[in-house]
């Protein structure tokens, strides 16, 4: 696997060698299909590298069944497909959350405080990280105490927008 990944990956023997413990491919037929994918959806090969060296579990995933639908989710919130390889090559932990569990509920819940899809997209590039935690754990007790105290919905959507971090500051 490490060959693999250095001659279809475009990682360093070092790199390589990190990524083929972390993860087992049992056919290098579907790793080729997500490296396709990748590159069909205009990510380099520098990108695609990254992504794999960062994240070395995306290349054993389904293409059909993990990764286009979250491909396809980014792009229906808004995420152009000139920014979506920027996107993933900056977190690319994105494509191996879960978009039922994680994605689509974290997207809905800032849609619903900043209104329109492109403010939670632009908030979204801004704190990427933040898509892989549990909204309903960091973001959501925190929106509820603005709003218990009295906060209006506005001056939250705008704090929201402007200090996504502080937003998602976890309480204690």
């Amino acid at each position: 696997m490490v060959s693999y990944f250095m001659n279809s990956c475009g990682l360093s023997a070092k790199s390589a060698l990190a990524a083929s413990k972390k993860v087992s491919i049992k056919n290098t037929e579907g790793a080729d299909s997500v490296l396709r994918l990748l590159g069909n959806h205009g990510f380099t090969n520098l990108q695609i590298s990254k992504v794999v060296r960062v994240c070395p579990q995306i290349i054993a995933l389904n293409c059909e069944r993990n990764l286009l639908p979250k491909i396809e989710f980014f792009g229906s919130i808004g995420v152009l497909s000139d920014d979506l390889p920027k996107l993933i090559s900056s977190t690319p932990h994105l494509l191996a959350v879960s978009l039922k569990n994680r994605l689509s509920p974290n997207y809905n819940f800032l849609k619903n405080i900043v209104v329109l899809d492109e403010v939670v997209v632009r908030v979204m590039k801004r704190m990427k990280w933040a898509f892989l935690r549990d909204f309903n754990s960091n973001l959501a007790p925190n929106i509820a105490f603005l709003r218990e105290i009295g906060v209006p919905a506005s001056n939250i959507s705008n704090f929201v927008i402007s200090n996504p971090c502080g937003a998602s500051i976890i309480p204690s």
